[in-house]
């Protein structure tokens, strides 16, 4: 667990480079209007990586949990650690195929199809939290059903022990 001290210095150190990167953008605009998109190129690719280095990061923290305490965890944060991987699976294809959007030129139809491919894999995106919503949702009914169930249970075995016996 030697890694977890560098992963909560990477969380809260985060926010504060994407503050910086909108900061910069802003006051760079102002300033230096002819260097602007040289500069804004660059500082973008970096937040960029970061996010794409920290979605990676949370995956990564997810599918590890799961794996190391799969019996012990609350079902409810199992589906939504499951469909949170396939969620950043999606988004880190959106930003690859945003990035090739970005380096490959300006072919009409690849940049047209790229597009297309984000756009869809962003429906992907809501359709998958649809569905953990959904997951969530029998999951919370089955466990009503259990407490039922007990409950049902209890009361007979509270019914059959006040019967008077013969």
């Amino acid at each position: 667990m030697r890694w977890a001290k560098y992963y909560l210095v990477f969380v809260y150190t985060c926010p504060v480079l994407y503050l910086i990167v909108v900061f910069a953008d802003t006051f760079l605009w102002m300033i230096l209007p002819d260097n602007y998109n040289l500069f804004v190129i660059t500082v973008n690719v970096i937040a960029n990586i970061l996010t794409l280095l920290f979605d990676m990061i949370m995956m990564i923290t997810f599918i590890y949990y799961i794996n190391t305490r799969f019996e012990t965890t609350d079902p409810r944060f199992r589906i939504i650690s499951n469909y949170g991987i396939v969620v950043t699976c999606f988004g880190i294809l959106c930003f690859l195929l945003s990035a090739l959007y970005l380096c490959i030129g300006f072919d009409p139809f690849i940049n047209q199809l790229l597009y297309c491919g984000v756009l869809w894999l962003f429906q992907g995106i809501y359709f998958v939290l649809f569905g953990m919503k959904v997951a969530l949702h029998f999951q919370k009914m089955s466990e009503a059903k259990a407490k039922i169930a007990r409950l049902e249970d209890a009361l007979l075995k509270v019914s059959k022990d006040a019967l008077p016996s013969r």
